[in-house]
């Protein structure tokens, strides 16, 4: 109908450099990394007990390693195993909103999966050091780190680490039934999400949402 898509489909997309759809998403990318510097960089010189304050940090480092390593995939050469990996890959960004004055230069591949690795270690330790806990799927938990933590490690073909990590984050929470898969994958209490998004009734906009129109 109105055409969506089909240049992306058609793996043309990305390579115009005036796509909306690649700035976009670029975009997207960098602006959760500012929000959890921001986190970061200030949090400690915030009100609030210390343990509240590690969970709140490792959320946002884990917030900083997903982008960081979504963008390493969308806008540099893939990971090679085994190899040096000094393509150019993405700007690494630590700095929050008042600190965003000079343009930074692109790092290495291996560079960024250093920093997205350093960050996801960041983000278990803190929330380790942490007594707050969240049933709600939407929030950080050890085990969405421990997941992601694997797929770094499948990118980048450490299959033993990716195994570990995978089945840490799997503990607590038991296999999708074959009944619940069959509801559509829209069922947020399923036994099998370990991390998901929970729309609530005052926020649910339905047929008019995006996710609705293009199903």
């Amino acid at each position: 109908g109105s055409g969506w898509f089909i240049a992306v489909h058609q793996w043309l997309e990305h390579r115009s450099n005036t796509s909306s759809l690649v700035n976009q998403t670029y975009n997207f990318y960098y602006t959760i990394i500012v929000n959890a510097n921001n986190i970061i960089n200030s949090i400690d010189n915030v009100e609030g007990s210390d343990d509240e304050k590690n969970n709140i940090k490792g959320q946002a480092y884990f917030y900083r390693a997903f982008g960081h390593y979504m963008l390493v995939q969308l806008y540099a050469e893939r990971y090679k195993a085994g190899q040096a990996n000094d393509q150019l890959g993405i700007v690494i960004n630590l700095d929050d909103l008042n600190n965003l004055g000079e343009a930074k230069a692109r790092s290495t591949v291996d560079q960024v999966y250093a920093q997205i690795e350093a960050d996801l270690t960041t983000a278990l330790q803190s929330l380790n050091a942490s007594s707050v806990t969240s049933s709600d799927k939407s929030q950080i938990s050890k085990n969405v780190v421990n997941g992601m933590f694997a797929r770094v490690y499948l990118t980048k073909g450490e299959w033993n680490n990716a195994i570990t990590y995978a089945q840490a984050a799997r503990q607590g929470f038991p296999l999708t039934s074959a009944a619940q898969i069959q509801e559509g994958f829209n069922n947020y209490s399923a036994t099998g999400w370990i991390w998901s998004s929970r729309i609530i009734p005052d926020q649910g906009t339905y047929f008019s949402s995006f996710f609705a129109y293009m199903s």
